[in-house]
């Protein structure tokens, strides 16, 4: 498990260094999969975007990796620029909408024909306009109490489905210290949620 959250900083880290944009970090785990060794497994994304003075802001650049409770770690970094890549703020001004699409994975032999990943991070406070700038992206982020999406790729194999649930909870990008804390904890996330519904099935 350490040797997989030592991976994930690795391609954090080294997959974001090189592009200016402002930051924003999610982490959680894939929910409702088919397959045991899906449900719990975590995933991180770091991406970079540009401000926008509209409702919708460019993202430059992002990084999804998912360490697989039945084992491997597989990353997604190119974006696919063909496709939507965007963080807008919704008319209803406490919600912001996360669209991003890959090529496929570092090893291309998932997602080569569709890497599409939907966030959608709420929040209890309303923004003062539907603007995609710095302080408003960060507002909600900051203030989020529910994060929720879906991570489609096909080929899927060796996951159990093509598209998985993603709950988790907003991050502040930290510092390379504050980041290899937080994808170990990924991982133990993802095992403690795995542990917690074996233990329930059993009762049952």
């Amino acid at each position: 498990m350490l040797r997989k959250a030592l991976g994930l900083v690795l391609a954090l880290t080294t997959g974001l260094a090189s592009v200016q944009g402002e930051p924003l970090y999610f982490i959680g785990t894939l929910e409702g999969a088919g397959l045991g060794t899906d449900a719990g497994s975590s995933w991180v994304l770091m991406m970079q975007y540009t401000p926008s003075a509209t409702a919708v802001a460019a993202v430059t650049q992002a990084t999804m990796t998912v360490a697989r409770v039945g084992g491997g770690t597989y990353t997604w970094s190119g974006l696919d620029v063909t496709k939507t890549n965007t963080v807008s703020v919704l008319s209803n001004l406490n919600t912001l909408r996360v669209r991003l699409n890959w090529t496929g994975d570092q090893s291309a032999a998932l997602g080569t024909n569709v890497s599409s990943l939907i966030l959608t991070v709420v929040s209890p406070k309303l923004l003062p306009t539907q603007v995609a700038s710095k302080q408003n992206v960060e507002q909600l982020v900051n203030t989020a109490t529910n994060i929720t999406g879906n991570f489609e790729f096909d080929p899927f194999a060796p996951f159990g489905e093509s598209e998985q649930a993603l709950v988790g909870v907003p991050q502040a990008v930290p510092e390379p210290g504050g980041l290899a804390v937080l994808a170990i904890a990924s991982v133990f996330i993802g095992r403690r949620v795995l542990s917690r519904r074996k233990a329930n099935s059993s009762v049952c």
